[in-house]
């Protein structure tokens, strides 16, 4: 299916359902896949509204506002979601956003973290912040990763690296 084909399916589902905050996010990614970054950054942003803990949905829309030009409204939208990506543990996000605030010149906000109670011996992974099973065995181009990463985070290829579209506000 070509990604016009996409958005418009997306679209009707949301026409169908304006409250369904994950067919916003699959179509302000459609959006995005297919250059159209205001309107992606508006689907996201709209995302944020309907459920103010989706950390990666501030994410996006502050790299679509990037995108779009549209930098110090990209600004206050990370900000506010490193804020929450901080005060709920959501690592990955919080990296990606303090990456994106630096490359802005903006300010990262300093923010404590919530402490997290995991039962004792409990696995953490250092990626994701989040508890998990630790992997048997490291992949063997990377023996580090066995002792840090979960395996829920090494089967989905969790990177930790950030993407945002080039700009003239880079």
């Amino acid at each position: 299916m070509d990604i016009e084909e996409r958005i418009r399916r997306f679209e009707e589902l949301v026409q169908e359902d304006p409250e369904n905050d994950m067919a916003l996010f699959s179509l302000a990614g459609a959006y995005n896949q297919s250059g159209r970054y205001q309107e992606a950054a508006e689907a996201y942003t709209r995302c944020t509204e309907l459920n103010p803990t989706m950390s990666k949905a501030y994410q996006l829309a502050g790299a679509a506002l990037m995108a779009s030009d549209q930098g110090d409204a990209a600004k206050a939208l990370l900000t506010r979601g490193y804020t929450i990506a901080s005060e709920r543990g959501d690592l990955m996000p919080k990296k990606a956003m303090e990456d994106l605030l630096e490359r802005l010149g903006a300010p990262v906000p300093k923010v404590e973290q919530a402490p997290q109670d995991f039962p004792p011996g409990s696995f953490v992974c250092q990626k994701t912040g989040k508890p998990g099973t630790q992997i048997p065995a490291p992949p063997s181009a990377a023996p580090w990763v066995s002792g840090s990463t979960s395996a829920s985070a090494s089967r989905h290829g969790t990177s930790g690296s950030v993407w945002a579209p080039r700009s003239s506000t880079s």
